[in-house]
């Protein structure tokens, strides 16, 4: 079995990581908008409820994505990727 080598990223692959986050966060915030309109205007609750549980994933996403991007491998902590990043 090959060794897996881990590749720093470069900063134009954070910057696109970084703007896929910002989208997710947005449409994160904008679904959490709605479902608080909707619910303070007695809305079906069912629909409140699907717009809360697509706020919770988008959530989700957004902070797998960033551990997955920003801090991948065993044992990999914010420090160990800068150094990473600012060796290559």
């Amino acid at each position: 079995m090959a060794a897996i080598q881990c590749v720093p990223m470069t900063v134009e692959q954070l910057e696109q990581v970084d703007a896929a986050l910002l989208c997710i966060s947005e449409a994160r915030e904008r679904l959490e908008r709605l479902a608080r309109a909707l619910g303070e205007e007695a809305a079906e609750a069912a629909r409140v409820r699907a717009l809360e549980d697509a706020e919770r994933q988008l959530l989700d996403l957004h902070n797998d994505l960033r551990r997955k991007t920003y801090f991948p491998g065993p044992g990999a902590t914010p420090q160990t990727q800068l150094q990473l990043a600012a060796s290559a």
